[in-house]
């Protein structure tokens, strides 16, 4: 069993929490069967039809995300762009702590959900160059903003995405195919959570 660092620590000592994340994430611990066998202990008293329900409550929230996201990106985006590549590393990293620890600190689905987000989540990912945060940020907009969008924009991950190619192909039962359709859009939900913070905070500070 992993001790993952606890919720109410990452406001309450964000460097801590966000050390104790990284240096988990760095050991390789967090495979993808260990986390769909986790979520999957939690989920085995509710029924399919009570996950579906959960999951379409995250799938609402996270296209609302996206689509505030991007709002704010159009009104906002070149001054963030500008101003983003222009800071310094250190600033870069101050900003990203803060909307890191915040964003986990939502909830505790979301705090356990960066063991899916080492790919992009950590402080030099982030941070290291002016440009990485941009391009991601921009990968996710929607193309179209009259409306709340319909569809997620999920980051690709190798190694989840042909676990789950994997676990589709096997005829799983439908309960366990709602489980990892939950666990990427909660990393993907996370992920726009993260970026709400920058495009929302940063473009006054950096």
């Amino acid at each position: 069993m992993i001790d993952l660092p606890k919720t109410q620590d990452a406001l309450r000592e964000p460097e801590v929490w966000n050390n104790k994340w990284e240096s988990l994430c760095k050991r390789g611990v967090f495979t993808p069967s260990l986390v769909f066998n986790h979520e999957q202990s939690k989920t085995r008293v509710m029924s399919t039809t009570l996950i579906a329900d959960e999951y379409s409550q995250l799938l609402e929230s996270t296209l609302e995300l996206r689509t505030v996201v991007g709002g704010r990106y159009v009104l906002f985006g070149d001054d963030f762009d500008s101003n983003w590549r222009s800071a310094s590393q250190e600033v870069r990293r101050r900003h990203a702590l803060f909307a890191i620890s915040e964003s986990c600190s939502v909830a505790r689905n979301l705090n356990d959900a960066r063991a899916q987000t080492s790919d992009i989540l950590t402080l030099s990912n982030l941070c290291d160059d002016g440009q990485t945060v941009v391009d991601l940020i921009r990968a996710m907009l929607p193309d179209d903003l009259s409306s709340v969008c319909r569809d997620v924009y999920y980051y690709p991950n190798a190694v989840w995405d042909d676990f789950k190619d994997a676990k589709f192909r096997s005829q799983i039962p439908e309960k366990d195919k709602v489980v990892i359709e939950y666990i990427s859009l909660l990393r993907t939900k996370l992920i726009c959570e993260h970026f709400l913070n920058p495009v929302h905070f940063m473009i006054a500070d950096c």
